[in-house]
């Protein structure tokens, strides 16, 4: 029978570290990382980088993407679309981190990458999209309890009049307005890094959903500054005839891929 020898040095299993979808060795900060308030600039730059070298399949992407949102929102009888849009949306988000990480790598992608959250862990992005419908309806029954609104859905998906729906709204007090920001913000504090923790990681789908939270709300004051930043650069877009959105708009489509690499990944 073999005895351990007391005498021997310690030993430590050792393993590799593991690689990312990426395609690079990351270290991931599993809840983010607190950056500071000059960081949203770099997010935008990055995001130009990004964008400039396929431009052209960027656009393609974008101006599909703001045809599906404007059909479900303002096309009769499209409107109630508008939850599988919500349900599917983390699948093509980690298709768009695919892209933008290939450009990184390689300064192109395919189209078809736009797919890969469809083909690589669709399942716990499903779970992600769900959530976020799920919440949603529960807005919608708030709305309906709480506010008294006697058809939510003519409201939620847009089928009333354009009047009956301001009407509701300016009929509402400031504890309906801090209800729907605060539905938002979560929504959006859950899924905004969930897909590509999921992605390009293997998250789970609560343990991405909880990391994204908490990497969004350490990162408060980061985003507060990025509003404003938004703020001043939608006005200049908007002064030349709106020309210059044709730039603003690829960037803020790849802004949450830069915000995510610089809050999780350590090596960017």
């Amino acid at each position: 029978m073999a005895h351990e020898n007391p005498y021997a040095p310690p030993v430590a299993t050792v393993f590799d570290a593991p690689e990312s979808r990426s395609g690079s060795l990351e270290l991931l900060h599993p809840l983010g990382r607190r950056v500071g308030t000059d960081r949203p600039w770099q997010w935008l730059q990055n995001a130009w980088a990004l964008f400039k070298p396929e431009a052209l399949k960027w656009w393609i992407v974008i101006a599909a993407a703001t045809a599906l949102h404007v059909a479900v929102i303002r096309v009769p009888g499209l409107s109630p679309f508008s939850l599988i849009v919500t349900l599917l949306a983390p699948l093509f988000l980690a298709g768009v981190g695919v892209c933008a990480n290939n450009v990184n790598l390689t300064a192109k992608f395919s189209l078809t990458d736009l797919l890969a959250g469809f083909k690589h862990r669709p399942v716990p992005l499903l779970q992600v999209g769900a959530c976020c419908v799920v919440l949603d309806l529960a807005c919608l029954t708030l709305d309906y309890f709480v506010f008294g609104l006697k058809d939510p859905l003519v409201v939620f998906f847009g089928l009333g009049s354009d009047q009956d729906t301001e009407r509701f709204m300016n009929a509402q007090g400031a504890v309906y307005w801090i209800t729907q920001v605060g539905t938002s913000w979560l929504i959006l504090s859950i899924s905004a890094f969930a897909p590509y923790l999921i992605h390009e990681h293997g998250l789970s789908a609560p343990k991405a959903m909880f990391a994204s939270a908490a990497g969004w709300h350490k990162n408060t004051p980061a985003l507060l500054v990025l509003g404003f930043w938004l703020f001043v650069l939608a006005i200049g877009a908007t002064i030349p005839f709106g020309l210059g959105w044709l730039a603003l708009l690829p960037v803020l489509f790849l802004l949450e891929y830069c915000a995510y690499r610089d809050i999780y990944l350590a090596s960017d």
